[in-house]
């Protein structure tokens, strides 16, 4: 099981690593839940066809985005077990500058964009309407 990831930036004609990212984080079971409603769409497309359910990994990725911003930082998307999004965020030298929750799931899938203290993405209401947000970043209190 990984608990830990690490991304490496490389320059163009360059052997050596310009910048590393390493950070311990906790890894998310797939639950029977997740697997169901993977599966469904398979399921009702063959009724009938058998599927290897365990070649379904036991951990959900640690990484569901990388995204960098207009300032040349490294936005790491993780979700976190209560739904919530959560990046950590590295410098241009792979430095740790923050850790930046929302309360809102971000859409994994749809555009980002991050600009300043602007974070501009997709979110889904319960009928999975799509719906565009802005959202400001501040410092916690």
């Amino acid at each position: 099981m990984n608990d830990r990831y690490l991304i490496t930036k490389t320059g163009l004609g360059r052997d050596a690593p310009v910048a590393v990212v390493r950070r311990a984080a906790e890894p998310l079971p797939v639950t029977v839940e997740d697997r169901e409603e993977a599966l469904a769409p398979s399921r009702e497309r063959f009724p009938g066809a058998a599927f290897d359910e365990s070649r379904i990994p036991k951990v959900k990725p640690l990484i569901e985005r990388l995204v960098v911003d207009d300032r040349s930082r490294l936005w790491v998307k993780r979700t976190t077990r209560d739904g919530h999004t959560q990046f950590d965020v590295f410098g241009p030298d792979g430095r740790p500058v923050a850790v930046v929750d929302s309360p809102l799931r971000l859409d994994s899938w749809a555009p980002l964009r991050i600009e300043g203290d602007l974070v501009y993405g997709i979110v889904r209401n319960e009928d999975e309407v799509p719906f565009v947000v802005r959202l400001r970043i501040t410092k916690a209190p």
